[in-house]
């Protein structure tokens, strides 16, 4: 009989690489398909007894493991995300593989995907619902951030203006760090509320009404806001040396549409804890797993 894994981790970016040796260290058995680890990570999580490639199809994996593990995000659009072959893979496809498994773990897990889980009697953990783990992952995501816009222009950040699009989680410590540069920072919000506490910490505020008012002075541009925020307006209040730092996972700031028409220098910086901490972004994880179903020792029935 094959050997029976605990979790099977799939897909993601070099996070799942790091989270796979963290979990085996704590006494677990992992299994990795479809993940950076195949080609990319160190002989200890390449090691011949947990060797992916023996399985040719996600389906097989699964029927190895107790548990799930993608990336984040889960998926982009309809597409269940990977770093390496195998993926990405549509939802429509991964749907009928998932079967067998207890919990399946990701980020920002669609709610159609929940559902179907539910039906199918599997419970779904979501890393991105959890309030620590977000806020943990918001620190990693603002200091890559950072190191992203230290390349744009051969100057310093010291003293050059900046301006954060919405006051979120993510928001408010990037605004925070970038004043501690310290750069010279304003915080655009639709909350009265949140302007008034990006004032309150030093910065200043304006609202997207007034947004192309002060367009004209800023260098930098960090967007934290899932949908597009700036219109034909503030696109031509922008300076041409300008750099827009897209931090959001979603449409994006500025609509395809509208990109076309004016050359604007954007950089889409989605999953920036893989690329800048991936080891610090996967202890988070791994604390989270372990919650749900225990240290090393749990009833493996």
């Amino acid at each position: 009989m094959e050997k029976k894994y605990d979790i099977l981790i799939a897909g993601g970016d070099r996070r799942l690489s790091y989270l796979a040796e963290i979990l085996k260290k704590h006494g677990f058995s992992v299994l990795c398909f479809g993940t950076e680890t195949e080609n990319s990570g160190t002989a200890e999580s390449r090691n011949k007894d947990n060797d992916p490639l023996q399985r040719k199809t996600l389906g097989e994996a699964i029927a190895c493991a107790s548990y799930f593990c993608g990336g984040i995000p889960f998926v982009r659009g309809d597409m269940v995300q990977g770093d390496a072959p195998w993926f990405p893979m549509k939802l429509s496809d991964f749907y009928p593989q998932v079967q067998g498994i207890k919990t399946l773990f990701g980020g920002g897990i669609p709610k159609e995907t929940v559902e179907y889980c539910r039906q199918c009697g599997i419970s779904c953990v979501d890393f991105m619902e959890n309030e620590s783990f977000v806020v943990d992952n918001a620190v990693l995501t603002c200091e890559g951030v950072i190191a992203e816009a230290q390349k744009e222009k051969p100057y310093a950040l010291h003293g050059k203006c900046a301006l954060v699009l919405g006051y979120g989680r993510c928001g408010k410590i990037l605004a925070e760090k970038l004043k501690n540069w310290p750069m010279r920072v304003t915080v655009c919000a639709r909350d009265p509320v949140q302007r008034s506490y990006a004032e309150a910490f030093g910065m200043e505020s304006v609202s997207f009404e007034k947004l192309p008012d002060i367009l004209p002075k800023q260098e930098y541009i960090f967007n934290t806001i899932p949908y597009p925020v700036l219109g034909k307006r503030e696109l031509e209040a922008i300076r041409s040396d300008t750099v827009i730092l897209d931090l959001a996972s979603g449409e994006g700031c500025v609509s395809r549409d509208l990109l076309s028409e004016r050359k604007i220098r954007i950089r889409s910086l989605p999953g920036l804890p893989g690329r800048y901490a991936p080891a610090q972004a996967a202890e988070k994880m791994a604390e989270l797993i372990e919650q749900n179903i225990g240290r090393k020792g749990w009833d493996e029935g």
